[in-house]
């Protein structure tokens, strides 16, 4: 086994005392033939994570393995994820949050060989299954073969979880620090301008939707905000010749989104900043589907 370390893993947790265990259990239960360091980002968790952790450390035979964190007060999602990232010491680095968990034991030895073996990526990312725990049910996060993935399809949708990825650590430089907001999209197109992305089929970690995840526990008009923010911080390292129109249809999609959810609970200031937004980017269209919206609303309680 190689004695240099190879990879970081990076684990940030929050609310997590009932799912860390597993998480990082399934990191501790990789076989590689390469040394690697779990770094565990505690952001001052007011459950039993911090009392779990430890113990996974004293008792686990790869407990050795853990370089663990609890901040004394809580940063923040981006601040820890941005903290836990400049801890990784290795040659690359994964990630897996709190909630999350890996299911294949040969995860990071076949990505490392590959990384290895192919210099022009700068990433790989594989599929995982999603559970998700709104409605009880469990599918593949897609459908998706073997293929290289370029900048405008990662800001196009999502093209795989966060806990499936592995990426040469060198390539987050001191850059990145200056950035105003942080978040897993920024850092996959970031790493998209230095290198080719690769994505595999192979499904080896499961990524937990749920109500206590960022996306469905936050605000759809403060989502939207956020989302615009992470645009506008994708367009500044984005290529000259890069057609940026896509990120005004990313605002104009989650602002939209953000509209319809105020309509339907009844927060109508929310709505009208939300309505102009998407005027201000597709005005037709935001007319046109905004008619179609009411109309349907007006006939299914005239079906009533």
């Amino acid at each position: 086994m190689e004695k240099v370390l190879v990879v970081s893993v990076i684990m940030i947790t929050y609310g997590h005392e009932e799912f860390i265990a597993q998480a990082i259990k399934s990191i501790l239960d990789q076989e590689c033939n390469f040394e690697f360091e779990l770094i565990v980002a505690n952001d001052h968790s007011p459950d039993q994570t911090d009392g779990i952790v430890k113990q996974i450390i004293n008792l686990h035979p790869k407990g050795r393995a853990i370089r663990y964190f609890r901040h004394d007060q809580n940063i923040g999602m981006a601040a820890n994820s941005l903290f836990a990232l400049y801890e990784a010491k290795g040659e690359f680095t994964a990630i897996c949050e709190g909630d999350d968990y890996w299911t294949d034991i040969t995860k990071l030895q076949r990505q490392v060989d590959f990384l290895r073996t192919n210099v022009e990526y700068s990433l790989v990312a594989e599929n995982g299954r999603v559970v998700n725990t709104i409605n009880n049910t469990e599918y593949v996060f897609n459908d998706a073969t073997e293929k290289d993935i370029d900048l405008t399809s990662l800001l196009s949708t999502r093209q795989f979880p966060t806990a499936s990825v592995l990426f040469r650590t060198k390539l987050l430089d001191d850059k990145i620090k200056n950035f105003k907001y942080h978040g897993d999209t920024i850092i996959w197109c970031y790493l998209a301008t230095k290198g080719k992305i690769k994505y595999f089929p192979v499904v080896s970690s499961v990524y937990r939707r749920g109500i206590q995840g960022i996306v469905e526990s936050t605000n759809k008009l403060k989502w939207a905000r956020l989302m615009e923010n992470w645009n506008e911080e994708i367009s500044d390292f984005l290529p000259l010749d890069f057609d940026k129109s896509i990120l005004k249809i990313r605002n104009y999609n989650e602002y939209w989104i953000a509209m319809v959810s105020s309509l339907k609970e009844r927060k109508f200031s929310n709505a009208f900043v939300s309505m102009k937004k998407c005027a201000a980017i597709k005005p037709v269209s935001t007319l046109n589907t905004l008619v179609k919206y009411y109309l349907d609303m007006i006939y299914k309680k005239k079906s009533k």
